[in-house]
């Protein structure tokens, strides 16, 4: 217990999640979300204030769509160990009918405009369930709500 307590008071310099969708959407835009969960992949890492997000869907239509976002954390709230990140999008070739788009355009609460001018975003990301062996946590992203459960390494 002491363990668990001195890692979540003093978190790593390095985090690095491997997540899937399996928490509920809730969608702020017009359009239902058309994304099965099951299908949707992130790696969250962060290293020395560097973070990295790379989102993964596969899909019988598309195929495997890929997006990457590069940034840094701009400040870390210790009380509810939730990260505050700015990012960018890097360039992605979108396809007519992505999947995916529409799923981070939800996950950032960003227009469709934004996402497609690679625009920097800010994110919230907050860690509020850790195992106690620290090998699974679930992240929490707000303020869009999208909740992913991970595995961490």
């Amino acid at each position: 217990m002491t363990y668990v307590l001195h890692r979540v008071n003093n978190p790593p310099n390095v985090w690095h999640f491997d997540c899937r969708a399996d928490g509920y959407f809730n969608h702020l835009g017009e359009l239902p979300l058309t994304v099965e969960k099951s299908n949707a992949e992130l790696t969250f890492s962060i290293e020395n204030n560097q973070a990295k997000l790379t989102y993964r869907l596969q899909s019988l239509t598309n195929g495997i769509e890929i997006a990457q976002l590069f940034g840094e954390v701009e400040r870390l709230d210790m009380g509810s160990l939730t990260y505050h990140l700015v990012l960018t999008l890097q360039p992605t070739d979108w396809q007519d009918n992505s999947l995916l788009r529409p799923y981070l355009e939800n996950e950032f609460s960003i227009a469709t405009e934004e996402l497609l001018a690679e625009a920097g975003v800010s994110q919230q990301i907050q860690i509020s369930y850790l195992d106690k062996t620290l090998t699974k946590a679930r992240l929490d992203f707000l303020p869009s709500n999208n909740v992913w459960a991970c595995q961490l390494n």
